[in-house]
Order: structure tokens, then sequence, then C-alpha cells
């Protein structure tokens, strides 16, 4: 009555894009057999620049993440994040602060690169070598 049919209609599309169209298992399936894994994949590329301008399209898109972004927050929130924006933001942080390793696990590092004569600043930059 309110929507509930959106989530039917996406679990059908997703059944005969991984289950139909591979011409493999569907959900019913999958886990017959609990010794035997049966799932399914299905990968797409598409151009979106087929359905109009993409700077038009890029924009629209870029307007709707804001517009989310900017909706009510829940209670004790103080953002809305996109998809991988969390991901993002951790990378960022991690190339600017580096990431923290005790002692031991630097130590491990040096020995394991010392033996297969690999130069340990490849792999313990300066930034990344913070102790926790």
């Amino acid at each position: 009555m309110f929507g509930g049919h959106k989530g039917y209609g996406f679990s059908m599309l997703v059944e005969l894009m991984t289950g139909i169209l591979s011409g493999d298992f569907t959900s019913t399936l999958v886990r017959k057999d609990k010794s035997v894994e049966r799932c399914c994949h299905m990968f797409m590329a598409i151009d979106y620049g087929m359905f109009g301008d993409k700077k038009e399209i890029e924009k629209h898109f870029s307007d709707f993440l804001q517009e989310i972004r900017d909706s009510e927050k829940a209670v004790g929130c103080d953002r809305i994040y996109i998809h991988g924006e969390k991901e993002a933001e951790s990378v960022a942080r991690v190339r600017e602060e580096g990431i923290a390793m005790n002692q031991a696990t630097i130590d491990e590092i040096t020995k394991l690169c010392q033996r297969c004569d690999i130069p340990v600043e490849e792999y313990l930059v300066e930034k990344c070598i913070k102790n926790s």
C-alpha cells in the first residue's frame, strides 16, 4: 500500500540478474545443501551518458546526494553519510596521520623486510610509524 512492492520488485530483479540470467541458482536453491556454496553474481557496466548529458546527470545526482545529507538527522546523529563517505574519509585520514602500530608490529615487519631483502622504507614510511 505504501511502497512495499518496491522491495518485492527489487528482490525479483536481483533473482533475475543473479540466478536466472546467469543460468545458475536462485535464492531458493543457494543454501539448500548447507555443505555447498551456490552463490551467484552478476556484474554490469552502464554508460549513463545514454540517458542524457553526463554533466547534467552528475549535477542532478550530486544535488540529490546533498539533499539526503541535508535532511533531518536521526536522534543523536549530527550527520548523514552517503555510501562510501566514511571509507573515503578514513583513507584521507590515514594518508594524513598515518597508521598507529605498536612496537612489536613494527619490529616484526622490519625483520620480515630484512629477511626478504626488501627496503623497510617502502613499507614503513615515516608517517606510518606512529606507536600506539
